[in-house]
Formats: C-alpha cells, sequence, structure tokens
C-alpha cells in the first residue's frame, strides 16, 4: 500500500517507483536501437553490388531494401519506446519534487500546531467562539494533500502516455513476437541473419562479421534445418569467407558440411592452440610476491590457474595430433570443437558428407581430449573391422568427446559419476548433433556406441523426439535412468549390450570392475543386459579364437577392452552396427571367479547360497 502524508517524509515512498531500474531498460533500449540502426545500415551498404545489373540484382536489391526497412522501422520503435521511459522517469523525478513541497507543507502545519498553546492568545476569546489557534495547521494540511494529488496525477498520466507509445511501438508492422523476442535478447533472429548473410558477397560478409561480431553468435542459434538450405546456395567464395571469419561458429554449425566444419575448426585449433600456449607460458611465470606471501588461498589459485593452462595445451595438441590417421586409414575430420578447457572435440575417422554407415561413439567416466587418442584409436578399431566386415557400403566413425565426463572417482575427483548432471548436459549436446547428422543425411544408418557412463549420457539423449538411430550398443554400462527400464523407451530401431563378468578391484580372474558400481546409484540403476529389458545382450567372454574382456577400459596393454581388435566384444558391436545384428554371439550369464566362490564359501561355511 501506497504511504500517505503523516506516515513519512520520505518522497520515494509517497510517490513509488524504482528510477534505476527505468534507467537501466532505457540504456538497454538505447544500445537495441543503436543495433537495429547498424544493422540496417550495414544492409544498405550491400544493397548494390558493383557491375551487377539486370532483374537478379534488381530482386537483390529490393530484398536487402526491404529488409534493411524493417531494421530502421526496428529502431524507430526503440527510440520511441527509449523516450517513452525516459518521460517516465523524468516524471517520477517532478512528482517526487512535488511530494517533496507537500511534505514541507505538513512539516510546517505540523509545526503550527505544535506552538498553538505554547502562549496564551494575544486577544481573549472568552465566550464569544473557539481559539482560532487550533485550526491554523489545517490549511498548509489541505494544501499539502492537493500538491501531492497532483503530482500522482501527473505521474498517471504520463505513464498513460508511455504505456500507449510503447503498444504502438510493438504494433510495428513487421515486428512480431519472434523479432521482439530476439531483439530483446539480441539485436536480430537466426533467421534474419542468414537471410542477409545469403545476399552479401564474400568481402561483405568478411567486413560485416568483423564489424559486427555478434551476428556471428546469432548465427550459432539456427536450426540444422534453415541452415542446410542457407549453406547449400552459398557459393565457395561465401564460404571460403564465413570460414575464415568466423571459424569458431562455422566449425560446430549443424547443417553446415561437414568437409567445411573440419576446415573452420583446423583454422580455430591453430588459433586456440597459439593463444593456449602464450597463457601457458604466462601462467608458467614464477609466482609474484604477492602470490608468494598469500598464504594458501594465493597458492591454491597459481596452481589452479597454471593446471587450467596445461590443460587445454595438452587437450589441443592431443586434438591435433589425432587428426593424423594411421598409414593407409581413412582421412580424419575434426567435426566439433569448443573454446573449453580442456576442450571439447569430435573427431570423425571417414568422410561424414559422403558415409552411408554412421556411428557415434560415447566415452565414459574420466575421458576428455587431453586423452583424445586413446579413444580415437577405439574408434579407428571399429571403423577398421566395419570396413572388413561390411566391405560394401562407405563408413564412418566419430570419436565423440562431446561433454564433460564425470572424473574416476577418488582417482581424479569425487563421486559425480553417481548422478545424472553430466549426463543430462551431455545428452543435450549428443542429441544436437544426431539431429544435425539427420538433416544432411537423412538416408544413412546411424549408429551409437556408448561406454560407461557413456551409457547413461546416450540414452537419456535417445529419449529426445528428435532423435533416432538405427542400432544403440551399450558396453560396460554404469546404468541408465529408472524411467529408462525397457529397450522399447529407446529410440533405436535395435539395441545391443555387452557386460564383462562384474568383478572386484582385486579379482585375478579379471572382468568389468567399474560399470556395476555405476547400477548401485539410484539415479541409474537399469542394467541394459538383465533379463527383461529387452536388450540384444550379447557376449565379450571370448569364443571362436577370439579375446575376452576382463576390464572396464577399451582399450588395455594385454589387448582385453570392449574395444580391442581381436575381442568377441569388437567382433558384436560391428556385426550389431552394420546390420548384421543377427549373426551376435549370444551373451551368457557367467557363474562366480573363484574369488567370488571362495568368499560365498566363507560366508555360507561351504554350503553355498
Amino acid at each position: 500500500m501506497t504511504a500517505e502524508l503523516g506516515d513519512t517524509r520520505d518522497p520515494s515512498a509517497l510517490i513509488p517507483g524504482d528510477v534505476a531500474a527505468l534507467y537501466r531498460a532505457i540504456s538497454a533500449w538505447r544500445v537495441r536501437e543503436q543495433n537495429a540502426d547498424e544493422v540496417g545500415a550495414a544492409l544498405r551498404t550491400m544493397q548494390a553490388v558493383a557491375d551487377w545489373t539486370g532483374e537478379a540484382a534488381d530482386a537483390y536489391g529490393t530484398r536487402v531494401g526491404a529488409v534493411a526497412s524493417g531494421w530502421s522501422a526496428m529502431a524507430a520503435a526503440f527510440r520511441r519506446g527509449g523516450s517513452a521511459l525516459e518521460d517516465v522517469a523524468a516524471a517520477i523525478d517532478a512528482a517526487r519534487a512535488r511530494a517533496g513541497d507537500a511534505v514541507d507543507l505538513w512539516d510546517r502545519a505540523d509545526a503550527l500546531d505544535a506552538a498553538a498553546f505554547q502562549e496564551p492568545p494575544a486577544t481573549p476569546t472568552g465566550w464569544l467562539g473557539p481559539d482560532r489557534r487550533a485550526f491554523l495547521g489545517s490549511g498548509p494540511r489541505a494544501e499539502a494533500r492537493v500538491v501531492l494529488a497532483d503530482a500522482r496525477a501527473a505521474l498517471r498520466d504520463a505513464a498513460q502516455r508511455a504505456a500507449a507509445v510503447l503498444r504502438a511501438a510493438i504494433a510495428v508492422p513487421g515486428l512480431g513476437a519472434d523479432e521482439w523476442a530476439a531483439l530483446l535478447t539480441g539485436c536480430a533472429n537466426p533467421g534474419q541473419v542468414l537471410d542477409a548473410l545469403a545476399g552479401a558477397d564474400a568481402g561483405s560478409l568478411a567486413a560485416l562479421l568483423r564489424a559486427r561480431p555478434n551476428l556471428a553468435g546469432i548465427l550459432a542459434r539456427a536450426e540444422p534445418a534453415a541452415v542446410a538450405p542457407w549453406w547449400a546456395h552459398l557459393d565457395a567464395a561465401q564460404k571460403n569467407a564465413l570460414i575464415h571469419a568466423a571459424p569458431a561458429i562455422i566449425g560446430s554449425l549443424g547443417g553446415v558440411a561437414y568437409a567445411a566444419r573440419d576446415e573452420a575448426n583446423r583454422i580455430w585449433l591453430e588459433d586456440q592452440l597459439a593463444d593456449a600456449r602464450a597463457a601457458l607460458a604466462e601462467a608458467e611465470k614464477p609466482p609474484t610476491y604477492g602470490e608468494i606471501v598469500g598464504g594458501q588461498a594465493a597458492a591454491e589459485a597459481y596452481a589452479e590457474r597454471l593446471d587450467r593452462a596445461r590443460s587445454r595445451v595438452e587437450g589441443l595438441e592431443n586434438i591435433q595430433s589425432s587428426l593424423t590417421p594411421p598409414a593407409g586409414g581413412a582421412p580424419r575430420h575434426l567435426i566439433t570443437l569448443t573454446g573449453d578447457s580442456p576442450p571439447l572435440a569430435a573427431i570423425s575417422i571417414g568422410d561424414l558428407d559422403t558415409a552411408d554407415n554412421i556411428t557415434y561413439a560415447v566415452p565414459g567416466m574420466g575421458t576428455t581430449t587431453e586423452g583424445m587418442g586413446n579413444w580415437t584409436r577405439a574408434s579407428q578399431n571399429l571403423a577398421d573391422l566395419q570396413d572388413q566386415m561390411d566391405p560394401g557400403r562407405a563408413h564412418a566413425v566419430v570419436a565423440w568427446v562431446g561433454y564433460q565426463t564425470p572424473p574416476v572417482p577418488i582417482i581424479e575427483g569425487g563421486f559425480d559419476v553417481m548422478g545424472t548432471a553430466f549426463a543430462e548436459r551431455g545428452a543435450d549436446n549428443l542429441a544436437r548433433d544426431l539431429s544435425a547428422l539427420e538433416v544432411l543425411h537423412p538416408g544413412a544408418q546411424v549408429n551409437v556406441v556408448a561406454h560407461s557412463y557413456g551409457t547413461t549420457t546416450s540414452s537419456i539423449a535417445l529419449t529426445r523426439d528428435d532423435v533416432h538411430v538405427d542400432s544403440y550398443v551399450t558396453l560396460g554400462s554404469a546404468g541408465l535412468p529408472p524411467e529408462i527400464d525397457s529397450a522399447t523407451d529407446l529410440h533405436a530401431e535395435a539395441v545391443f549390450s555387452g557386460q564383462a563378468q562384474d568383478v572386484w578391484a582385486v579379482d585375478p580372474a579379471g572382468g568389468d570392475q567399474w560399470a556395476w558400481t555405476g547400477r548401485l546409484s539410484p539415479l541409474h540403476p537399469v542394467d541394459p543386459v538383465s533379463p527383461g529389458f529387452g536388450s540384444h545382450d550379447f557376449s565379450v567372454a571370448g569364443g571362436a579364437g577370439l579375446e575376452p574382456v576382463t576390464d572396464h577400459g577399451v582399450l588395455t596393454s594385454s589387448g582385453n577392452g570392449y574395444l580391442d581388435t581381436r575381442t568377441e566384444s569388437l567382433r558384436n558391436v560391428v556385426l550389431a552396427t552394420t546390420g548384421q545384428g543377427d549373426g551376435v554371439s549370444p551373451y551368457v550369464a557367467p557363474g562366480p571367479t573363484p574369488l567370488q566362490k571362495a568368499l560365498i564359501e566363507g560366508l555360507t561355511h561351504g554350503r553355498g547360497l
């Protein structure tokens, strides 16, 4: 409830309103006005192209002119809206000044009342009437109320006028809800940026993106379904200009051809490496005097900065070295790269633009681009055997380190692997990449092979509405969320699962010492190998001259990881991902290892369970 005279002497309480917030809004509207003006001006500079005449040139000029006029209308709308808000802010200030006058009048009335009976009246009133001194304060009080009421009325009028101006501004033709929502968060929407960039020649594109780098950021929000036809219609010079002017955006933009993304990401990789090495050199300088005497906190900050710098360089260098294929191997393409520390990345073994069969390999806990070489080698094993066992088709395998994985418990950090926060974020990234792939290659067979916590991540992605794959393979699963308790919950034509025997780390018989611990989590307890889940379970125990899996890893020094070259596991994964799933060797539940038997007998005094 608004305060009244006599309750407070504060004009701000008598005239409510956040003037500071209004001025912040005004500032934002002025920035948006300037942005719209600048984009309109930039478009007008591209409206006429030297030495280009004819119907196509006229149509181009008309289209660019119309878009530029739309930006001018937006700028004018923001200008009027900002002015209206300024009027309201000024009206609040004026009303408060008048409220201050009203407070002064009220104080004068109080003073007259207080002094009225301190001294006897100069003329005795007797029986002729009341003492008039009791009414001396009534006049100033009445005047104060009128002053305050007038101030409030003037403010109401100003607010109503401003509201009308704002409504008129929002109603400007061409400014629909999408445009206003985009402008209020950026100054343009992705569709407008795509349209503007498509009409610019190569020289203008480079100049525009240098002058307005925020346009590249808006471009990054464009949907793959809109980007794909836009990119396809650009000429070679335009594409080259975009790749070199905005490599960080083009390199990960869904809908852009993967060869172009590779070219852009390699440019950005070199740029990042130069910056990262310079930052590392700076971080490796001896600590300053303040850091030396700053105690433990300063020492920890210094060590953290140095560790972060080293991690970034190591990740980038590992990505770079992983781009070199083995002798005679398929070319590799850097299809995703981020600026994180360490960065996220995805390397395609084979040509994603032409492949008939595409597999995304999703890693589990503790995998970062600092170990990119290891995950790429595992993916190479998969790609090589796919080529051998399915020679009639072109294959590509994506070594996808596209999310921050949880650290290995105790060894690297806490117990984040028991939760789903990392998996949820990773699922967003994987779903986005799979959706973009579907836009470019709707006819390709698409598979996902996931290991460990990667099964938690990928299973969530495969419940998203716009994601669908032909085959999904889990290896050494750390467990799926409880809401995914059936293979039918996954958007996959076929689901396959391989799981080595659950063992303790000290068991000399070998087996998977980690996966079962992840499934102890109530947040991802579902075992895809369990009866009733509905997966096509396959053996990884070794058979037909192939090696068994005796460790949780994908690659081991003994050659017994889930994706090592001569394992039964790798053979079954290849069959599952090349349309030959009927040929996988069936899973047989293992009996207890000698250590497990001994423990059981010790606990049951030899009577078994």
